[in-house]
């Protein structure tokens, strides 16, 4: 035990007032402490304390009506109070839920009902049947016989196998027993490892360790278990499960880069007219105080006027930013992630099946009700990676069970002869059946029959249905459960398995004889150890007649009036036995063979990894030291990575006997070829991490279409890379040979990227003060690498690179990173073999530091992908058979690899777009409202007259231009959804790609100073000679300032129909809206002076004017006719490819997204076959 423990009181004796109680919270917020820390998470962002400053400044000069900066603030403020609400609302209900389920516990002897919240830590726990457990426990004792209880994790890594849990006391307590029953429990502190639990307990006075095969942790249930009895070693937050759940890595979006940096050049060009302008008036109203002597007659100081000058641009200048922008952001974020959640696209075909055949129908009382979310449709848990998606570069792809179903089905083997055996269509034949025939032996391979049967730590279930038994294999590796199916269908059946022993029977020529194993010791497997191992010792059966003899025809041995089945070539009868499997580059090392015969199986091996086939090596032998018996049980609940336990396991895994080596076949994903082929078309790079061998890999990755045919392969594998000096050579003939594939500007590009590898390699070793400068500094200079630089360097690089771990390692060791990642980042895909998980990890960093402007996905579906999820910039999870833990760790979820496609290629694509319009419009529309202040001041000798009224200032962002935009991006498809997936060049050549862009700002903010500077002059061009109203009344600034306000109105909306590609109803009832509540406005303005008396008797004034109308409907069409004769132009004479898209879908009928009747394929797409080729070197 660690020197940090922590040790309980004695169970069944507990002071509730002072033990640690069960009671969770995962909400962030409580009714007395929302206000505050709402406020703070707030007012951490730079751009709110902006507004914050400008609204108390509204009330030091009084230029406009102070409420007109103050609602802004307090919307937003709102807006985002309400979704911290609803979503901690959900939080808090979920926590009453889970804090108020009722429990049985045994407390000083008592045995009482209880809610989970009082549950303590030293409790005695009564558990269920289908009871969720509570807190992390002991497991005392069992109901079953066997000691044991099962469980299922599903709430916890999603795998639906349940699992098998061990009871620490030798014998079953009854409930006499158990309400006097005491003891002290030792674990280590809290901790959030849910692979490993070590532990210690007073067992009849004496001290028993313990492991995470005997507890019970918060969020398993009960199952197949009448009632066990536990102790409660760790409650509420404790448990492992609480301290799961850290708070994320924070995540950012690519757009909410561009845009920071776009809003700090804003900033400053704000900045630059506040320090100019007041200077201006500054010396403008010396001028005057000189020339006219009634100025004299007031006091005036130049720096007295620059202060107060300055801090009134400063108000009006404000809407320059945007204050609703970020939060409208955040809500179209929100809305989007809900289409995407919603979209049939992204459900299982079952399940979309079902909804579309039963639309009235809940799910709740279904098959699918009990199913996880995961495995049933694509969630969005950061809504920020959706609007990532567009942006994707590079895939980083796990293989078993992402590329691959992880459906195992045994395929072939060899003996220790090295003969090799294809049991393929039997297997497959017994797979319709379910595998629920035992069938008889004939003549399968002895030795490796029973390697298959019990070199595994799988569970028998059986489910009983219309007096119907049915028995399933459940395990934690799919591998295993293949063996056994296999083994049961050559006539070796697991019958039965408890905590000490597993029974078996065996079909010879009809007839049943059962055989008994004690379970001694099992290792279990790792992603570290590559293998695992079990000790077991036959104890033979009793009660063979002579006739039973001569049938089984010298298939056992008879020995002291027993018969022994197990081959005595695994060793001899009733004596204790190893039996090990593992990848075969670390079991072949540890077996005893001769050089010739290691030259044939690694010949086998690749012969089975070349037909995309995943093997595994047998061993076996004599246990000879029965001592390590008890060694290993002084060291089995350690940590893997201590000494004693290495060291243990080195003892019994060695001398081994080869006993032969399997091959099992793992289905390609559904549409897997054309989600991978369609990606590379689209210029995102692929690369598949993987553990298995570069065989397998490679093969997997042609069949699936991640190395096309007429790509070439790069071998940086330890076969052709033996030492540094060969590597080196290789790289840098294969930067080369990427080279001669390219010319003139996509040559130049190339070398561009490799200089900027170099220079991010420097960069990485500078100190975090230079980083920063360095960062900073990059945000007021043009970059000479951008995104559409390395697309372009790319082209013609039909080329896919072949590396295994011995070779990274090599690579990171000898300083070759830079000549590596050239090569990697110019190949349309790769193929990493061998690697561990924090290889996949190391990869993904050092990606995101050689080549910052990569925007990276990693997908997973197991644990050991979980490391890299987490380091890409977007972490994809696929509900896979390995359970979800990369579900629970990622920020999108998907049931298979196919939904990645329309993940990428529409809801990407459109929320992207969508986003980027918000950001461009707000810019525009907003820098009118500003920049006229700025020409009106030329007219009133820089004094800052205000020109619109505060209340038409204060609901143009709120209310009045909100809702169009807001419609627009929930709604918005600039190309049809099929289409996009169809041709993959829309993706690669998306003209808005890397938008908003620093020159796409530029365009906007000149558009608006054109309408500012139109609005404004031309206003008051027309009403120079002060026409009159037909109600004799004059033609006064106010009414000047309401026409210029409705020719704001009448430009920007005639711009935003422009920038729009899909028109719907909700859009005509927005701009409906937009008109109702300017009336409503100007009729609130015109009887109430709230907001001031800019105003009061407008309304009647101009409102029966021929005049006024068209003078602000001219106003505005001066403003909007360039933009609609660029447009125009720009669609006849050069049209982007997103233009072209779109008017062939018209022609074709298939504009609409709604249409059903949309583009076909125009070619299917068929998975090639297996190749059967040799890995041969390509250059």
């Amino acid at each position: 035990m660690q020197e940090s423990v922590k040790i309980l009181k004695q169970l069944n004796h507990v002071d509730s007032k002072t033990a640690t109680k069960n009671f969770i919270r995962t909400s962030r917020y409580t009714w007395y402490s929302f206000l505050p820390l709402f406020l703070f998470e707030q007012y951490k962002q730079v751009n709110n304390i902006y507004y914050l400053l400008n609204a108390i400044a509204g009330y030091i000069f009084v230029i406009v009506s102070p409420m007109s900066n103050v609602l802004p603030i307090i919307f937003v403020l709102v807006m985002a109070a309400i979704r911290e609400i609803i979503e901690d609302c959900g939080r808090h209900k979920s926590d009453a839920q889970q804090n108020a389920t009722q429990f049985k516990i045994i407390r000083n002897g008592v045995i009482t009902d209880v809610t989970s919240k009082d549950i303590c830590e030293g409790d005695l726990l009564v558990l269920k049947q289908r009871q969720e457990v509570p807190c992390d426990c002991i497991l005392l004792s069992s109901s079953l016989e066997s000691g044991l209880c099962y469980v299922s994790t599903a709430n916890l890594d999603g795998e639906i196998n349940l699992k098998s849990k061990a009871q620490i006391l030798s014998s079953k307590l009854q409930e006499s027993d158990i309400l006097k029953y005491n003891t002290t429990v030792t674990t280590p502190p809290p901790e959030d490892n849910m692979q490993s639990f070590i532990g210690s307990i007073i067992v009849a006075n004496e001290q028993k360790n313990f492991n995470l095969n005997n507890v019970l942790l918060r969020g398993m249930r009960l199952e197949n278990t009448e009632l066990v009895y536990c102790g409660v070693i760790f409650a509420g937050k404790n448990t492992r499960l609480m301290q799961t759940q850290v708070k994320a890595r924070v995540k950012s979006s690519r757009m909410n880069n561009r845009m920071n940096k776009l809003i700090l050049y804003q900033a400053i060009f704000s900045i630059s007219l506040m320090l100019i302008f007041p200077g201006i008036s500054g010396a403008t109203l010396t001028n005057y105080h000189k020339k006219y002597v009634s100025f004299d007659e007031e006091p005036f100081s130049i720096g007295v006027t620059f202060i107060e000058k300055f801090i009134i641009y400063f108000i009006l200048l404000a809407y320059l930013l945007p204050v609703s922008l970020y939060v409208s952001l955040e809500f179209t974020r929100l809305i989007n992630a809900m289409q995407f959640e919603s979209d049939k696209r992204m459900k299982r075909d079952d399940l979309r099946i079902f909804m579309e055949n039963n639309k009235q129908t809940k799910l709740k009382n279904t098959k699918f009700d009990s199913e996880n979310v995961y495995a049933l449709s694509a969630q969005v848990k950061n809504s920020i990676c959706v609007e990532n998606l567009q942006e994707v570069d590079i895939i980083f792809s796990d293989k078993t069970g992402t590329l691959t179903k992880n459906q195992m089905l045994f395929h072939s083997f060899s003996d220790q002869n090295n003969f090799k055996n294809e049991v393929y269509g039997q297997i497959r034949e017994e797979l319709n059946n379910n595998f629920q025939y035992h069938r008889q032996y004939t003549n399968f391979d002895l030795h490796m029959l029973f390697q298959l049967a019990l070199c595994n730590t799988v569970q028998v279930q059986v489910t009983t249905s219309d007096n119907k038994s049915t028995s399933t294999y459940q395990g934690e590796s799919p591998d295993e459960i293949a063996f056994c199916n296999a083994a049961k269908t050559f006539g070796l059946k697991l019958s039965q398995r408890n905590a000490t022993s597993v029974e078996y029977q065996i079909n010879i020529q009809d007839s049943i004889y059962n055989m008994k194993f004690d379970v001694l010791a099992v290792i279990p497997f790792s992603s570290d150890r590559k293998k695992m191992s079990i000790v077991l010792q036959e104890v033979g059966q009793e009660g063979i007649n002579q006739e039973q003899i001569n049938q089984l025809q010298g298939f056992g041995v008879q020995r002291d009036e027993k018969m022994f089945f197990l081959p005595v070539k695994i060793s001899k009868p009733g004596q204790p036995f190893v039996l090990t499997k593992g990848a075969d580059s670390f079991m072949l090392p540890l077996c005893t063979i001769t050089k010739f015969n290691i030259d044939i199986i690694q010949k086998i091996a690749s012969e089975y990894s070349v037909l995309g086939l995943r093997t595994l090596v047998f061993g076996c032998k004599q246990l000879q030291d029965p001592e390590w018996l008890k060694e290993w049980n002084m060291v089995s609940n350690l940590k893997e990575s201590d000494p004693q336990y290495y060291d243990c396991t080195k003892k019994i895994e060695c001398d081994l006997q080869y006993s032969g080596m399997t091959a099992i076949e793992d289905e390609l994903q559904d549409e897997l070829h054309d989600t991978l082929s369609f990606s590379i078309q689209a210029g995102i790079r692929i690369w598949m991490l993987t553990g298995d061998k570069t065989e397998t890999a490679v093969n997997i990755a042609k069949s699936s279409g991640l190395a096309p045919i007429d790509s070439k392969l790069l071998y940086l594998t330890s076969e052709f890379a033996q030492n540094s000096e060969i590597l080196k050579k290789l790289l840098l003939e294969y930067i080369d040979f990427q080279k001669q594939s390219l010319t003139g500007k996509a040559l130049s590009n190339y070398e561009l990227v490799q200089k900027s590898i170099q220079q991010q390699s420097h960069n990485s070793s500078k100190t975090r003060m230079q980083k920063f400068l360095t960062e900073l500094f990059g945000y007021f200079y043009c970059k000479g690498l951008n995104k559409q630089t390395i697309q372009d360097s790319q082209s013609g690089n039909n080329t896919t690179l072949v590396m295994d771990s011995k070779t990274y390692n090599m690579i990171r060791q000898e300083n070759l990173e830079n000549e590596f990642y050239t090569v990697a980042f110019h190949s349309q895909s790769a193929v990493c073999c061998r690697l561990s998980p924090s290889e996949k990890a190391q990869i993904i960093k050092r990606t995101h530091d050689l080549i910052p402007e990569f925007t990276t996905l990693a997908i997973g579906d197991g644990a050991n992908d979980v490391a890299m999820i987490k380091e890409a910039q977007i972490g994809v999870g696929v509900a896979g058979k390995e359970g979800v833990h990369s579900c629970n760790n990622a920020d999108i979820t998907i049931p298979e690899f196919k939904f990645l496609k329309p993940a990428i290629f529409i809801h990407g694509r459109f929320m992207h777009v969508r986003n980027q319009e918000i950001f461009e419009y707000m810019i525009e529309k907003n820098s009118i409202l500003a920049i006229m202040h700025v020409v009106y001041s030329f007219y009133n000798l820089f004094t800052i007259q205000v020109y619109i009224d505060s209340l038409l200032l204060l609901m143009f962002n709120l209310q009045i231009t909100l809702l169009p935009i807001f419609f627009q991006a929930m709604v918005e498809q600039d190309v049809n959804k099929q289409v996009l997936l169809t041709d993959p060049q829309i993706f690669r050549k998306m003209s808005t790609k890397f938008r908003p862009s620093g020159w796409a700002l530029f365009l906007r903010m000149l558009r608006g100073i054109y309408y500012s500077i139109v609005i404004v002059c031309l206003g008051k061009y027309l009403t120079q000679n002060q026409i009159t109203f037909n109600n004799g009344t004059v033609n006064d600034l106010n009414s000047q300032a309401f026409s210029v306000f409705l020719s704001i109105l009448f430009a920007t909306s005639i711009e935003l129909f422009l920038h729009q590609n899909y028109y719907t109803v909700f859009m005509l009832g927005a701009f409906i809206y937009m008109v109702v509540v300017t009336a409503i406005c100007m009729w609130f303005g015109n009887s109430s002076q709230m907001f001031g008396i800019m105003l009061i008797g407008v309304t009647p004034q101009v409102q029966g004017s021929l005049f006024f109308h068209l003078s602000w409907i001219l106003q505005g069409l001066v403003c909007v006719i360039p933009s609609i004769t660029y447009e125009v132009l720009q669609k006849l004479y050069w049209p982007s490819l997103d233009d072209i898209v779109r008017h062939k879908a018209r022609k074709s009928g298939c504009d609409d997204p709604r249409n059903t009747k949309i583009l076909q394929q125009q070619q299917q797409t068929q998975q090639p076959q297996i190749s059967h080729e040799q890995p041969q070197q390509s250059v």
